[in-house]
């Protein structure tokens, strides 16, 4: 199946023009995504292993449930629909905490250009490991770690965590501050 999605200007409007996912890389043009970071209650962060064959950051720990925010879908929509086929948590709309908006840029060589206006959420519920069923196209693996931990992981640049550390300076204030 082809995901269509909206292309937007660089400042995140829709600019009326809807295509294939794959197109809007290859071309370059800006999209919407979204990212989640899922806390519990006891500050531990969950953390997903990307799988091997994704164009991003393949193989490393993520701290955030990621996606594309398709066609005449909301952000909020999107970031429901993503947690449920990552790792098959279902959640509702008034759990996630929008936080901000930034825009990242990723090259894999000169055919795939991400140029990404993402939505921030933070999520603060008990997920049991146990009990989360991940999409193995998307993630290998899963597990907690302490928000402690990660700051020492992003501190470091641990070469086994995704090196995005800069576009969530602001997430890890709002962790430190207010849970």
């Amino acid at each position: 199946m082809d995901e269509l999605i909206d292309v937007l200007d660089e400042f995140g409007n829709k600019t009326g023009i809807i295509k294939k996912r794959l197109d809007v890389k290859r071309s370059g043009e800006f999209h919407r995504a979204i990212s989640v970071c899922i806390i519990n209650e006891a500050k531990d962060i969950l953390i997903q292993k990307r799988h091997h064959s994704k164009n991003i950051y393949p193989n490393l720990w993520c701290f955030n449930v990621t996606g594309h925010v398709m066609s005449g879908e909301s952000s909020i929509d999107a970031s429901i629909r993503e947690i449920k086929e990552e790792i098959g948590v279902d959640i509702i709309g008034e759990q996630l905490r929008y936080l901000y908006t930034y825009n990242v840029e990723n090259i894999v060589g000169s055919d795939y250009i991400s140029r990404l206006i993402v939505d921030q959420f933070l999520v603060v519920m008990n997920v049991d490991i146990k009990e989360i069923v991940i999409d193995e196209a998307e993630v290998s693996d899963v597990n907690y770690i302490s928000y402690e931990d990660l700051r020492e992981v992003r501190d470091n640049n641990d070469s086994s965590f995704a090196p995005n550390w800069k576009e969530h300076m602001e997430l890890f204030d709002i962790i430190e501050k207010e849970l």
